[in-house]
């Protein structure tokens, strides 16, 4: 029988806040925690930490750190509680914020997730009503550089890439969809193009 040792973290620790919204581990092995009061570095002994600064430019922008990701050449983003996304550079300690376009702005208040695919491509999802997707070369999010293209009436509250594969299943409001970019396939209730046996 395996046995795990637990150590508890919390206020008296160290950390930040006791509303822990988003955890992820560094390549250098550090855990960077996203929280209510800020964003942290824990080495597995102290934390560091990062909060909003009207005065500095290059601090994060608001307190509430929604989700942290890693993309694919280990670049920090951060989605903060003031609908903003951008990235912190986890050298130098600085927060960039990045363009994202989008048809209303009360979409960056909704339920939000930053999802990376297994190719490395980002989509920002705003639950029920759309999402956008990064485009390196403009430095942007916007809808003009989704590769999956919907009807008006599905409204997707989450995406996820099959593994190993080029599929991507999509939960609606309505139902699931799936999207096969080998063909630029997209099947649905009432509209299984592709004969989806799922569908």
């Amino acid at each position: 029988v395996k046995r795990y040792s637990f150590m508890h973290y919390g206020l008296s620790a160290g950390l930040a806040s006791n509303e822990t919204n988003t955890v992820a581990q560094d390549e250098a092995g550090y855990i960077w925690i996203g929280t209510a009061n800020g964003l942290q570095r824990f080495d597995g002994l102290r934390y560091k930490s990062f909060r909003a600064n009207k005065k500095d430019p290059s601090a994060i922008p608001n307190n509430f750190v929604y989700q942290i990701l890693f993309d694919k050449e280990q670049n920090l983003w951060l989605s903060t509680g003031d609908g903003k996304l951008g990235i912190f550079d986890t050298h130098n300690f600085t927060y960039r914020q990045v363009k994202v376009k989008v048809k209303d702005e009360s979409y960056l208040l909704l339920e939000r997730e930053l999802i990376m695919d297994n190719d490395g491509n980002l989509v920002f999802l705003f639950s029920g009503a759309g999402f956008v997707t990064w485009n390196e070369k403009l430095q942007e999010f916007s809808e003009d550089h989704n590769f999956i293209h919907l009807p008006e009436t599905l409204k997707v509250i989450d995406i996820a890439q099959q593994p190993g594969t080029k599929k991507y299943w999509l939960g609606t409001l309505t139902g699931m969809a799936i999207f096969d970019r080998n063909t630029n396939t997209l099947s649905y209730a009432g509209h299984n193009a592709a004969g989806e046996i799922f569908i």
